[in-house]
């Protein structure tokens, strides 16, 4: 089945998968890099000092990432739904029933 632009439920799906592998390479690379930062930071001497704020505005990027990949996530779910209740109106409207042959 395709969409309005064309794409396929597999492309999309690939791309959802893509999306979902772009997010969890953010927070991998946040984990490590701000490990080594706070590394950097300790070993220069006088404890933590300015690695924190680094991480700080890191983590709202990535927060930011999290979130707007879910929220497409539920956004295609929606679409898929109001695909599937085009696709059984359109059926009703050339066959008269439903399948299985039950109902006007």
């Amino acid at each position: 089945m395709t969409d309005v632009k064309g794409n396929s439920e597999d492309v999309r799906a690939r791309r959802s998968m893509s999306d979902y592998g772009t997010v969890l390479w953010h927070a991998a690379v946040f984990v490590v890099m701000n490990a080594i930062l706070f590394g950097i930071d300790i070993a220069g001497g006088g404890g933590v000092q300015w690695a924190y704020w680094i991480t700080m505005a890191w983590g709202l990027g990535l927060t930011y990432h999290a979130l707007s990949f879910a929220t497409a996530a539920q956004r295609m779910d929606a679409r898929a739904y109001q695909r599937f209740l085009d696709d059984e109106r359109r059926f009703l409207e050339t066959r008269g029933t439903r399948p299985g042959g039950y109902g006007p």
